[in-house]
């Protein structure tokens, strides 16, 4: 529901105040959709450079089940 694309939203912004970069290596808009309903990331490549918490909470809210 909407309640899991504001997580999703939340996550994008903390992301990119932490790291100073877009979660996403993407190129244009039909690139983010794909990622987002086709793909799952299998892992958070950001995680050695964060706050091992942080990191964490991260990895909770862009790595899908």
């Amino acid at each position: 529901g909407d309640e899991h694309r504001d997580i999703w939203a939340f996550g994008c912004l903390l992301h990119e105040m932490a790291t100073g970069r877009p979660p996403f290596d993407i190129k244009s808009w039909k690139d983010l959709a794909t990622t987002l309903t086709h793909q799952h990331l299998q892992n958070y490549p950001y995680s050695q450079q964060l706050h091992p918490s942080l990191a964490h909470l991260l990895k909770g809210i862009f790595i899908r089940d």
